[in-house]
């Protein structure tokens, strides 16, 4: 909540909107009715579920302050949603794809939400990436990323996983919103440069998932 008085001053808890203690509540409850809400849908989504509460809060509480650990972290678990589904039906050969292109769209914007972030971090001393090894390298490793996301992306064409359509909706729309995002990112220097970066990744996520469908 100290980090969030600077970088997210209107965030409920740092603008008392909510208290700590309706939000925990709220956090147990959610996690609770979530963990129950997964097991109707089998064994295997309970355990995901379950396991992805604790290492989450287990990131909140230590792995944040490891760098990159704490993002890998959270974009394992982003992508983990199509394993969930996947599990749910009992058929992860098609989630495999959406795994692997959320994984790295989010591990893109954890770097660069960092980035965003360097003031808060720096004054509560989070050890995340750009406050160690500084924001020039926090940004290379942004670009490469996204270099190698837009190699990917043509991959499951290339194997014949997806459909002409998938192919066509990519080089339209994704590939071009990631040279973008490359050439902004290249840009930045002010702190609403990398939210407005961090806004785009979301929105190509939407784009790359439309795709996926659009493929099978």
């Amino acid at each position: 909540m100290e980090i969030d008085r600077i970088n997210r001053p209107d965030r409920p808890l740092p603008a008392g909107k909510v208290t700590v203690t309706t939000a925990t509540r709220l956090y147990i409850f959610s996690k609770m009715f979530g963990i129950f809400f997964a097991a109707m849908a089998g064994i295997i989504p309970a355990l995901i579920a379950a396991a992805s509460s604790f290492i989450i809060f287990f990131y909140s509480y230590f792995l944040k302050n490891i760098p990159l650990v704490g993002n890998f972290t959270v974009s394992v678990f982003t992508g983990m949603v199509f394993i969930f589904g996947a599990s749910t039906v009992n058929n992860y050969s098609n989630a495999l794809f959406p795994f692997i292109f959320a994984f790295m769209i989010n591990m893109v914007r954890e770097v660069v939400k960092d980035v965003e972030d360097i003031e808060g971090d720096t004054a509560e001393n989070v050890r995340t990436f750009p406050v160690i090894f500084g924001v020039e390298p926090a940004r290379k490793l942004a670009v490469i990323i996204t270099l190698l996301l837009i190699t990917v992306t043509f991959v499951p064409f290339l194997l014949q996983v997806y459909r002409i359509e998938y192919l066509v909706v990519i080089a339209v729309s994704v590939a071009p919103a990631l040279i973008s995002v490359i050439r902004d990112t290249t840009r930045a220097k002010e702190k609403k440069d990398w939210g407005r970066i961090s806004g785009h990744l979301k929105l190509i996520m939407i784009l790359g998932i439309l795709a996926i469908i659009a493929g099978i």
